[in-house]
C-alpha cells in the first residue's frame, strides 16, 4: 500500500483510484508556514475539501505540521487555537485522520488547549515526521514515551526514519516490535537526501523562513540558490558517488520490504502530478529502466547532471547497501559501482 502527497486536480484523483492506497498527506491549506516543503501554490480551505471528498471512502487523511521552524507568536494561545480550529473545521468536513508532526513545542501547545468546539489533539492521530530524525530504536520509544505524558495515543502508524531503508537488521526488528505494539510501519522509499545529511537542519529552516516570508518574492529563489551552492545539491553534484549513497529503495527491490512494512511513502508534495503518477508506476510495477533521479524528490535537480542507471546496478547492491556502516573512508565499493552506473550528461 501507499501513502501519496495530494495533488488538487481529476488526474490525481483517478491515480489514487488505480494503486492500493493507504492514505494521503497534504499541507495545511493557507497556513504553508508550518509545511517542510517551499510552498509554490495556495490552496484554499473550500478547494482541499472539495478535492480531499473525492478521495475513496477507505483513504487515511493527513495534514503536514512538520516545518523545522515557527514563529514563536504560533506557540500562543490564541494562535493555538486558530490552527486547532482548521483541524477540526477539516475533520467535520473530510473527517481528518490526523496530523503528520515535527515541531514539538507546537504540539505541545496544542495538545494543552482546553477542547475546540468539542475536540482536542487526542482525537487526531498524532505521527512522528520522517523529519524527527528517530534513527535509533532508542528514540523512537522515546519519542512515544513523549506522546502518552502529553496525553496523546500511540500513533497508528510509525514512519521510520530514512537511515532504516540501509540498515536492514535494525529495520526488520523496529518493525517487529512496532507491530506487535500495535502500530503499522512506513518507509520513505523515493528519498533523495543524503544519508544522515549534515546540511538538511539547514536547509529546512531555510524552508521554513522561506514559507514565513511570503511577501517576500526573493526568499524562495534565494532558499533555492543555498541549497545549490552551499547545500546537498552541491555537493551531489561534486560527489556523484555519493548519489549511490542517498537512502532510497529501488522499485526492483520494493519486494524485500513486504513481509515488514505496511506502507511505502512516496515523497513529490511539490512536483507536478505527471512526475508523481510516473513515480507510482515505476513502484507499483517494482521496474524502472530511466534515469533513477527521475524518482527521487530532493535529488531531482541532480537529474539534469547525471544520469543514474539503476537498472544497471550491481545484482549485490541492495544486499550491501542494506548492511552499510557508512564508513567510507574504509570502502570504496559506490565509487566503483558509480564508475559504470553513473553518467555525466553532456549538456550539463
Amino acid at each position: 500500500m501507499f501513502s501519496l502527497p495530494m495533488h488538487y486536480n481529476q488526474k490525481f484523483i483517478e491515480l489514487a483510484q488505480s494503486v492500493d492506497l493507504a492514505s494521503v498527506y497534504f499541507s495545511l491549506p493557507d497556513s504553508a508556514v508550518f509545511d517542510a516543503r517551499v510552498s509554490n501554490t495556495t490552496i484554499t480551505p473550500s478547494v482541499a475539501i472539495e478535492w480531499l471528498r473525492c478521495l475513496p471512502p477507505t483513504v487515511s487523511t493527513y495534514t503536514t505540521l512538520n516545518g523545522r521552524w515557527s514563529p514563536l507568536t504560533a506557540y500562543l494561545e490564541e494562535e493555538c487555537t486558530q490552527l486547532m480550529r482548521q483541524l477540526v473545521h477539516l475533520r467535520t468536513s473530510v473527517g481528518l485522520t490526523g496530523i503528520i508532526f515535527l515541531d514539538m513545542y507546537l504540539l505541545k501547545a496544542l495538545a494543552q488547549l482546553p477542547p475546540v468546539d468539542g475536540v482536542r489533539l487526542a482525537d487526531f492521530d498524532c505521527v512522528p515526521s520522517v523529519n524527527c530524525n528517530l534513527a535509533t530504536s532508542s528514540s523512537v520509544w522515546s519519542m512515544l514515551r513523549q506522546l502518552r505524558t502529553l496525553g496523546l495515543a500511540q500513533p497508528k502508524k510509525f514512519i521510520l526514519d530514512r537511515s532504516y531503508n540501509r540498515n536492514w537488521d535494525e529495520l526488520v526488528e523496529l518493525c517487529r516490535d512496532l507491530h506487535a505494539a500495535g502500530m503499522n510501519v512506513e518507509i520513505l522509499v523515493n528519498e533523495g537526501c543524503l544519508p544522515h545529511c549534515n546540511f538538511k537542519i539547514n536547509h529546512d529552516v531555510a524552508i521554513s523562513m522561506t514559507n514565513y516570508s511570503t511577501h517576500s518574492p526573493h526568499a524562495a529563489p534565494l532558499a533555492a540558490q543555498l541549497n545549490t551552492e552551499l547545500g546537498c545539491i552541491h555537493h551531489l553534484t561534486n560527489n556523484p558517488s555519493d548519489l549511490l549513497k542517498i537512502p532510497f529503495v529501488l522499485p526492483q527491490d520494493l519486494h524485500h520490504y513486504n513481509n515488514h512494512v505496511d506502507t511505502f511513502k512516496i515523497s513529490g508534495k511539490t512536483r507536478s502530478t505527471e512526475w508523481l503518477a510516473r513515480v507510482v508506476s515505476a513502484y507499483q510495477s517494482q521496474k524502472w529502466d530511466g534515469n533513477l533521479l527521475a524518482l527521487l524528490d530532493a535529488a531531482s535537480p541532480n537529474a539534469a547532471t547525471f544520469h543514474v542507471f539503476g537498472d544497471q546496478l550491481p545484482s549485490g547492491f541492495w544486499h550491501k547497501l542494506n548492511r552499510c556502516g557508512n564508513k567510507c573512508h574504509q570502502c570504496n565499493y559506490c565509487d566503483v559501482v558509480a564508475a559504470t552506473s553513473i553518467q555525466r550528461l553532456a549538456s550539463s
